[in-house]
């Protein structure tokens, strides 16, 4: 608590703090001798998922008249296994490109990203050791990489979104931040019940696939629009840094169609942000809130959408899921740029999501590992791809995979 009390009122990550609520579960977990894997885990919460008794804001003024009787499936598995809600974190409006108040930790006058914006800046700046948000196209990846923490996006559909205020069906992700990474290998397990939901050991343990050598593929990016030489010379000294320890280095020349994905995006979110969100909008415009241009400019793009659009769309998808084992080869993980460069400067954009639109597409794992800073001593992320439901390969390796970890610049109120 006295990390937000000395540093929100500059970063804004968050929209309410239980300090009450949060510190009487932790007495509670203090009495209990239970064996619980997340004992003691404090978590800030994206503010698109059910509390008992309170809706989630969805980054918005509007309040829908219903109120949730219990919690979403994530929280509701997350407090089983011990973890303590401190609080829910601001984000963009419906989770899409009209930005929140958050600043980023590093630079107050630079964007965090989004539309998680207050879960990476709460994290990042020591407010809290882990966040829960979610991606649709690159909310997870990008703001890590721009506030310079781990992000982890899972295979998707594996992680229950009961509770979740969907914006796509087909697209959203929920994710995590942290800066140790070893917490996402205990925190997906406890999400998706592996191994029958028994404990993890109390102390950390380095799984076998920590050490072993792998082959990773990396990418070369150079022609995607926008790209920036901050981004391409990380991953090429990340490729250095990963030989050096013994990896093998695959080179790999995508073919055009990796980047050429946005109008399958586009045939899919569309129509579906338009089913889902705009009739909240309707609701919320005839009680007097006007929500901001971006979303209703979406949402009236999907309206425009017809049926074969759509169905083109998911067909498209399922092409690029194969097209994408294909590309793995004999590899066992990706590498590419977490982002085109560093966080921009202004807070009036959250910057371009174009590095996770296929990888959210087809609903890959993927994680962002702080690398370093670009010119401008901004962080940058590295993106590694595991193929689909290799969820736990990825975890297992990622606390052992190099790793540039920058501090924030900590600044008072």
């Amino acid at each position: 608590m006295a990390a937000i009390e000395r540093l929100d009122g500059t970063v804004l990550a968050w929209e309410a703090v239980f300090a009450e609520d949060a510190l009487r579960r932790a007495e509670e977990l203090d009495r209990d001798d239970t064996p619980r894997p997340l004992k003691g885990l404090v978590v800030g919460l994206k503010d698109v998922f059910d509390l008992a008794g309170r809706a989630p804001t969805n980054g918005t003024t509007f309040r829908p008249g219903r109120i949730p009787k219990a919690d979403a499936a994530l929280v509701h598995r997350l407090c089983e296994a011990g973890a303590v809600i401190l609080g829910v974190t601001k984000l963009t409006e419906f989770c899409w490109y009209r930005p929140t108040v958050t600043r980023n930790p590093h630079n107050p006058e630079h964007t965090p990203g989004g539309s998680s914006s207050g879960s990476a800046a709460a994290v990042a700046a020591g407010m809290v050791p882990f966040a829960v948000g979610t991606q649709t196209n690159g909310s997870i990846i990008r703001p890590a990489s721009f506030c310079g923490v781990y992000g982890f996006k899972p295979t998707f559909g594996v992680v229950d979104t009961l509770g979740l205020t969907h914006i796509s069906r087909s697209l959203d992700h929920p994710g995590f931040f942290a800066r140790d990474p070893r917490w996402f290998l205990r925190v997906f397990d406890v999400l998706t019940r592996y191994g029958g939901g028994i404990p993890a050991p109390a102390d950390f343990e380095r799984s076998p696939a920590d050490s072993r050598r792998l082959t990773i593929g990396v990418l070369d990016v150079s022609r995607m629009e926008g790209i920036t030489e901050d981004a391409l010379s990380a991953v090429r000294r990340y490729a250095e840094a990963l030989s050096a320890e013994g990896h093998g280095i695959r080179g790999i020349e995508p073919p055009e169609w990796f980047f050429d994905v946005k109008a399958t995006f586009e045939a899919i979110f569309h129509p579906e942000v338009h089913s889902l969100v705009g009739p909240v909008l309707a609701e919320a415009e005839a009680q007097g809130v006007v929500a901001g241009p971006e979303i209703r400019a979406v949402v009236e793009a999907g309206s425009r959408v017809d049926v074969e659009t759509y169905l083109q769309g998911l067909r498209s998808k399922d092409n690029l899921t194969w097209r994408v084992i294909e590309l793995f080869g004999d590899c066992d993980f990706l590498v590419l740029p977490s982002t085109l460069g560093p966080a921009p400067k202004g807070l009036s954009s959250t910057g371009n999501p174009a590095m996770s639109t296929l990888s959210s597409i087809v609903g890959l794992p993927c994680a962002s590992i702080p690398f370093g800073t670009g010119a401008d001593g901004l962080p940058l992320g590295v993106q590694v791809w595991a193929r689909k439901y290799h969820d736990r390969d990825l975890l297992s390796a990622l606390p052992a995979l190099p790793v540039e970890l920058v501090q924030p610049r900590h600044f008072a109120p």
